[in-house]
């Protein structure tokens, strides 16, 4: 058995290591206005559910909308309606979302750093 929690050991470094690659390419790709989103880029520890290593990334809770879309763009396919200040409503089709987070793990899967991530992890 202790053959198999080194292995272990050595996949939870590894995707560690996958992670702030990640997040090192992540944060360039963030969209920015003022900072304050890109500031909160994090990723956290690998966590193991099952068979499966999983790498959370963490932004600011807005973070989520820039990436996915909103509106008719968003998971619920639908305008927003906005109350006016008159009482009177308005709907708007929200934004397309930007799916940063997507191209920044495209990004290190094609240029090659999580395999070698994990050949370094069994040297």
């Amino acid at each position: 058995m202790r053959f198999f929690s080194d292995i272990d050991v050595r996949l939870e470094k590894a995707a560690g290591r996958i992670g702030k690659n990640i997040q090192n390419a992540l944060k360039p790709l963030t969209p920015m206005v003022t900072g304050s989103l890109r500031s909160t880029v994090a990723v956290g520890k690998p966590v193991r559910k099952g068979n499966v290593l999983e790498i959370e990334i963490a932004m600011a809770d807005y973070g989520i909308w820039l990436n996915e879309g909103t509106g008719i763009f968003g998971e619920y396919k639908r305008k927003i309606k906005i109350r006016n200040r008159d009482g009177t409503f308005r709907s708007v089709k929200g934004m397309k979302g930007r799916h940063f987070v997507e191209k920044a793990i495209e990004e290190v899967y094609r240029s090659g750093e999580m395999e070698e991530e994990i050949v370094k992890a069994f040297r």
